[in-house]
């Protein structure tokens, strides 16, 4: 199970960095600063999470503790912060006049986006959490 969460996560941190990357040229020549910046932001925290992703699995495929602790304190961020989303959506929704916002908060039914957000940030987290602190798991990292 390590061995494929290591995996799990590097194909996740080059899946999105393939994704956004060639989008950031399109990103910065954008003339509405509103928009650049809005996605200038989201482009620089996805790129950063790709890059610890792709850290983060190559130590779970070295058996690295220090991989391991780092997965779990990103696990609660990523609920954190992935339940917040659902909260957050739900009252933007219905806050915000027709019409006003980026693409993703007009277009917030999306089953993609739902999706999306559900299983990165909520499901696979909670897996690794389970995972991660079981105590046949923990020995395998004691000696690295």
């Amino acid at each position: 199970m390590v061995k494929l969460s290591g995996f799990y996560l590097l194909v996740f941190g080059a899946f999105h960095l393939a994704r956004f990357w060639p989008r950031y040229d399109f990103i910065m020549a954008n003339p509405d600063t509103y928009h650049r910046m809005f996605y200038s932001m989201n482009f620089t925290i996805i790129t950063l999470f790709a890059v610890i992703s792709i850290i983060m699995g190559i130590g779970l495929l070295l058996f690295r503790n220090w991989a391991r602790n780092m997965l779990l304190v990103l696990s609660v961020l990523a609920i954190i912060f992935g339940l917040s989303i659902f909260i957050m959506t739900y009252f933007l929704h219905y806050m915000l006049p027709a019409g006003i916002g980026p693409m993703a908060v007009r277009d917030i039914r999306g089953l993609y986006y739902w999706l999306e957000v559900l299983v990165c940030l909520v499901v696979m987290p909670s897996l690794f959490l389970f995972f991660f602190t079981r105590r046949s798991t923990i020995k395998l990292f004691a000696h690295h």
